[in-house]
């Protein structure tokens, strides 16, 4: 897919992958990259509808587009 970068790629595959929805800070933890390349690449992925957003306690929570809190994908 044009403009789907490596690291836009593995974040996209984490947030997909998760059981629940993830922060900034959680992905970190996973991959290498700088923190504002991860901050760069969920606002590209939420942009463009791959992902979705939630603010819970002043931290925004990332999840798939068809995440199911109960079943999971």
């Amino acid at each position: 897919m044009k403009y789907l970068t490596k690291n836009r790629e593995e974040i996209l595959n984490i947030i997909s992958n998760s059981k629940e929805p993830v922060t900034v800070k959680q992905i970190k933890e996973i991959v290498s990259s700088d923190i504002s390349t991860i901050y760069r690449a969920v606002d590209f992925l939420e942009n463009r509808e791959f992902i979705h957003s939630v603010t819970f306690d002043n931290e925004k929570y990332y999840l798939h587009r068809y995440f199911n809190p109960v079943y999971g994908l």
